[in-house]
């Protein structure tokens, strides 16, 4: 008999990601959970959050509060306590746009390269901190030792995004007969987008009030920040570290 798999998705109202959570899961027929949240309760926990990811940086902070907040969900009303997650394959199969730009297959490689090598500092080290803060395992398929040799020495040529390919095209053709098209050719979007749009927009749009120019203006070059939303990220991990 099929095991009862759970999946997990979060975002706010009417996030892509819920949408096509939404439409996985009912192709897969699995036991799907999904969390809604809001922009003020992501945003009375920044400090928390910061506390637990030991980091200031920008990018790193948007993306892991939805991550954050999906395991305090998972841990308060489960009993699972080991995850799959897919960190890995955007570097591995060259799933940013800006890849796109390598004006050779040789800097393709070697960007790819750079990508994998310091997942550890980043996506990675932001996926164990948020689900291991909230007691969970998370486990990651696609960085298998095995896998990212294998997927690594595929020619740089057949990852290049062009005209006529997608990114990550690989990995998603493997999957073409297994979910739908709608799902298998979505365009890619940062996470800290698919949760929502207008989470990074509210919190710039809130900060730019909170904070006043001449705060920011005075402080900027002494706490080398560019933006409101940077300084402020700066400000609570000072304050817990």
């Amino acid at each position: 008999t099929q095991k009862d798999i759970h999946t997990f998705s979060i975002g706010l109202k009417e996030s892509p990601d819920l949408y096509y959570a939404r439409k996985v899961s009912k192709y897969l027929k699995t036991t799907h959970h999904e969390v809604q949240f809001t922009f003020n309760e992501a945003f009375s926990k920044l400090s928390e959050l910061i506390r637990l990811i030991e980091t200031y940086d920008v990018t790193t902070i948007r993306a892991s509060m939805p991550q954050y907040l999906l395991s305090k969900y998972i841990q308060k009303n489960t009993k699972i306590r080991v995850l799959f997650s897919g960190e890995g394959a955007d570097e591995l199969f060259a799933g940013y746009k800006y890849l796109a730009y390598a004006p050779n297959e040789d800097e393709l490689r070697d960007e790819l390269y750079d990508l994998v090598k310091k997942l550890y500092k980043y996506d990675v080290l932001r996926t164990d901190r948020t689900t291991a803060g909230c007691g969970l395992e998370v486990r990651v398929p696609f960085l298998d030792s095995d896998f990212v040799s294998f997927a690594m020495n595929i020619a740089p040529s057949e990852k290049k995004v062009t005209k006529e390919r997608i990114e990550k095209y690989i990995l998603r053709k493997s999957f073409e007969n297994d979910l739908s098209s709608e799902v298998v050719w979505r365009r890619k979007e940062a996470f800290s987008d698919a949760v929502g749009l207008t989470w990074v927009e509210q919190l710039q749009q809130k900060l730019n009030v909170m904070i006043s120019d001449h705060e920011f203006n005075s402080n900027k070059e002494k706490m080398n920040v560019r933006t409101k939303e940077e300084y402020y990220y700066k400000l609570l991990y000072s304050k817990n570290y």
